[in-house]
């Protein structure tokens, strides 16, 4: 089975601690996956036929895959036809090959037509270790590359949690909360490094109690202290010594005698085969999905669709490094009742490549990335990270919502494609369900898509996004896309005619706390200093001097010891890369510069990480009175940041107030200098 890993994501802070790979893993699967010489196995051996009844076909199904277990691996095949078959389970290294063959539920009903398995032991882990023990069941069908998750492991989750309506000892066993939304009637709970298992509710109160549970100590808690769902703990597998697994990350709390659930490894549906969920017209009473890949990895998928009920594909519950090459998708989910999507993230997929995904006919979304449910299932819920789409075109005629659509996704780019439909064609928002805000949708890309839709092309609630380069047709379109503040869009076509938006990436903000006196005469340079609408500074290394963002054309009366500061602010919106920059003074004697007042003073070289605005100053003390005035320059310099640059957009406008002569420049009278429109720069830094 050829089969491509991706390599894992651009590094960066956010990336650093949430996703620790181990490239030396990523290699070895990668020579394996190269020397295997995988048997074939036909099911038609088994049994199956297109004559034959599902049960039939699915045993037939099943059995050449066991097959290809029991030989270490292999590809399972069929002669070219129709197959009645659902409750077919796909085991690792087992490879489903079936050009010209159409699997088709015989009713639309539970099971679904193919699942990956899911498989569970006992295991314990300590807070703070990437150690887990498994202590029953044995780890046969664990392996290097292994996606796992370990119960009530991963802390508490963002969404579903409450907090304490009073303070209890360690040993109150009545603890009621402030909010029960989203939590299940039965469940466990995490308060501190506390697990808190209970079996019932009466209002908002818990009961059936178990402090101290897994292996945890019981302990006081005040008033007000967060509880909620014990998350599971989403992990890889990068070591196995003995019955101890060594995980890429660590547990964020301790856990004893809990489940850890482990799925297929290197399985697949080849061959762009039909999977057909046979959909009840007006849906089924359980949720039903075609294909359901649960907690895989390295798993290679190119296969087609039809009538999916709930969905017509799901990687689910930590499905990881999945590479998908062709998925067409037609008539999936059921937009009459706003329920499903044609293809789903859902709950902690993570660096899952996916390229070519189509979706057509009717659908309530196109593509999904969902991190939730209304109410936890067992802590499963999770964000989706750091997947790649490379072109997804969705033409529907009948949708409810965003055909793509994410909530609560986290640094998933989305390169290219086209999207029609009568709603909405991006929609990118934060969780809404439970008691708590959860982990927000931030650092998301959306590029290069063409938009054709009956309402907006584009909904982004959720801050600290990145929407650009993309066009909206002329349609029947009725409202123009909108974004909340702290969001990044440019080259952006809001509704059809409209010109694009320019671009608004890091933000440079001359505003009143960091503004330049003015009583005449400043000037920002044109691009790269030659001329253009747009002001350009290249930003270099901290050796380089480069273009400056302003200087005054008149020079300005600076009295004794009156210091020359120069302050900007700077802002990195959530989900882009940290910079470190400092703030630049020059200043001259007179306005041909003939005499310098001091070289250049640099201020100290600042990082500034996504989501935060930092102040940079420098600043040149003036010793004596300058007759002549000074002539003032204000840069930016980067550290290890070549490349980089400030780019002001559209033109500069410049907003002057004037202050008493002999005020001199400083950074804190009531003269004012903005770049844009006062309290809304249009600066930008490009990475």
């Amino acid at each position: 089975m050829p089969t491509i890993i991706p390599a894992p994501p651009t590094a960066s802070s956010e990336n650093a601690a949430r996703t620790q790979f181990d490239e030396a893993v990523r290699t070895r699967l990668n020579e394996e996956l190269s020397a295997e010489a995988l048997g074939v196995f036909s099911a038609a051996d088994y049994g199956a036929d297109p004559s034959a009844t599902w049960q039939v076909n699915r045993d037939a199904f099943q059995a050449a895959n066991n097959a290809a277990v029991s030989a270490g691996g292999g590809r399972v095949t069929a002669p070219a036809g129709v197959y009645l078959a659902k409750g077919i389970f796909l085991d690792s290294r087992v490879v489903f090959d079936l050009p010209g063959v159409t699997l088709q539920s015989p009713d639309g009903l539970v099971p679904n037509v193919i699942t990956t398995r899911l498989t569970s032991r006992t295991a314990w882990v300590a807070k703070g270790s990437r150690d887990v023990t498994v202590t029953a069941g044995g780890i046969a069908g664990i392996e290097i590359g292994s996606r796992v998750a370990v119960f009530a492991a991963g802390g508490i989750l963002d969404s579903q949690q409450s907090l304490l309506s009073t303070a209890v000892d360690a040993s109150s066993t009545v603890l009621a909360l402030t909010n029960v939304t989203g939590l299940s009637v039965t469940g466990t709970l995490i308060i501190d490094d506390e697990l808190i298992s209970y079996t019932g509710r009466s209002g908002s109160t818990l009961t059936g109690v178990t402090r101290g549970a897994y292996g945890t100590t019981a302990a006081s808690h005040t008033a007000t202290a967060p509880i909620g769902i014990a998350r599971r703990l989403y992990a890889t597998v990068v070591a196995i010594s003995g019955d101890v697994l060594t995980l890429d990350r660590p547990a964020l709390s301790t856990a004893t005698d809990v489940a850890i659930a482990f799925g297929t490894v290197k399985s697949g549906i080849i061959g762009f085969p039909t999977i057909d969920g046979n959909k009840p017209i007006n849906g089924a009473p359980s949720s039903v999905y075609a294909v359901l890949v649960q907690l895989a990895a390295w798993g290679e998928y190119d296969l087609r669709i039809v009538n999916g009920e709930t969905g017509g594909m799901m990687f689910s519950r930590g499905s990881a490094y999945n590479f998908g090459r062709r998925i067409h998708l037609h008539d999936s989910s059921v937009p009459a009742a706003s329920k499903g999507s044609a293809f789903w993230l859902y709950q902690g997929c993570e660096q899952n490549h996916f390229e070519n995904i189509t979706v057509t006919g009717h659908s309530w979304v196109g593509v999904y990335l969902d991190d939730r449910t209304s109410i936890n299932e067992e802590g499963w819920d999770a964000p989706n990270s750091y997947n790649t789409f490379v072109t997804i075109n969705i033409d529907v005629t009948q949708s409810a919502t965003g055909v793509l659509n994410v909530v609560s996704g986290r640094y998933n780019r989305f390169l290219g494609g086209r999207l029609k439909s009568p709603k909405i064609g991006i929609n990118c928002s934060n969780n809404s369900q439970g008691s708590a805000a959860g982990q927000g949708s931030v650092g998301n890309e959306f590029t290069s898509y063409t938009l054709n839709v009956g309402e907006t092309p584009y909904t982004i609630s959720a801050s600290g996004n990145l929407l650009h380069d993309c066009f909206v047709e002329a349609s029947h379109q009725s409202f123009p896309g909108t974004a909340a503040p702290g969001n990044t869009v440019y080259a952006v076509s809001p509704a059809p005619g409209v010109a694009p938006l320019m671009a608004a990436a890091y933000r440079l903000n001359m505003l009143p706390k960091s503004r330049l006196d003015t009583w005449d005469g400043w000037t920002i340079l044109p691009a790269a200093g030659t001329g253009g609408p747009n002001g350009v500074i290249d930003l270099s290394d901290t050796a380089t001097t480069f273009n400056p963002i302003v200087y005054n054309t008149t020079p300005i009366p600076v009295g004794p010891g009156v210091p020359l500061t120069a302050s900007v602010e700077v802002t990195v919106p959530a989900g882009y890369p940290a910079v470190s920059l400092a703030a630049v003074v020059l200043g001259y004697r007179n306005i041909s510069s003939t005499a310098a007042v001091t070289n250049s003073v640099v201020g100290p070289i600042t990082a500034i990480n996504p989501g935060e605005t930092k102040r940079l100053t420098a600043v040149i003390p003036v010793t004596a009175a300058l007759t002549e005035g000074a002539r003032v320059q204000i840069q930016l310099r980067s550290a290890a940041a070549t490349g980089r640059r400030i780019i002001v957009s559209p033109a500069p406008v410049l907003e002057k107030n004037t202050t008493q002569p002999g005020q001199g420049f400083n950074g804190d009278t009531a003269g004012a200098l903005w770049v844009g429109e006062p309290d809304n720069s249009a600066s930008v830094l490009f990475a």
